[in-house]
């Protein structure tokens, strides 16, 4: 197969971190493990079929992550984008995911290999998101719609459906905005605001989930306005 990565490039290293009460399980990978991941999920088109550095998986999208997986063990491996995948290695990953199986909340993913802090920060703001919503996936975080008219919010939604491929929907684009401003500065240059500007909608974004959530919301506030 033309493209491969190289075979140090392959090698496989995965974790599970032990849970807290209440928060979701988390995995840890390197390049190679975000790699498999990424070709096996948007082979299913689970996150939007987009490349991703991190992911917080539902329940439901965690089952179905570990029955692809052991569809394409079954297979004799997995062709993906870059490289091809043998079943040593899919089992490596799948014997990650399997010891958070029985658990009821998300499952979050992060690549090691580039500011896994930040990338933990960020889909741990999804699952308070989640959290905020009583884990409905088709609830709103905030009045999305409203949101959305402000032209901060405007300019950052338009670069994340031009740039990042989102979808162009309301509840998507507010999510992503409160996850991406989670992150501090990288979030704001990312949405190609600047500092006054992510400080502004970071605001405004938290005073939605408060008109939203009510005193739940407060439990978000460190993470949006990083307090």
């Amino acid at each position: 197969m033309s493209n491969m990565l190289t075979q140090s490039e392959q090698e496989i290293g995965i974790e599970v971190l032990p849970p807290h009460r209440g928060e979701p399980a988390t995995i840890l990978g390197n390049f190679a493990a975000t790699q498999l991941l990424n070709d096996l999920v948007i082979s299913m088109d689970l996150d939007g079929g987009q490349e991703f550095k991190g992911i917080c998986l539902t329940p439901a999208g965690a089952r179905l992550v570990r029955l692809k997986l052991r569809q394409w063990i079954d297979r004799g491996g997995l062709i993906g984008a870059k490289t091809s995948w043998v079943p040593r290695e899919l089992t490596a990953v799948l014997h990650c995911f399997n010891k958070v199986s029985e658990r009821a909340t998300d499952t979050i993913y992060v690549d090691t290999s580039e500011d896994p802090e930040t990338i933990l920060r960020h889909e741990l703001a999804h699952f308070a998101q989640r959290m905020l919503c009583k884990f409905d996936d088709d609830a709103e975080d905030v009045d999305a719609i409203a949101f959305l008219e402000h032209p901060i919010a405007q300019k950052a939604a338009a670069v994340l459906v031009r740039d990042y491929g989102y979808p162009d929907e309301p509840r998507v684009l507010s999510a992503e905005i409160g996850a991406n401003l989670s992150q501090g500065p990288s979030g704001a240059e990312k949405m190609e605001l600047t500092m006054d500007e992510g400080a502004e909608l970071a605001e405004l974004y938290f005073s939605a989930l408060v008109a939203k959530h009510g005193a739940a919301a407060y439990r978000f506030r460190s993470a949006i306005l990083l307090t």
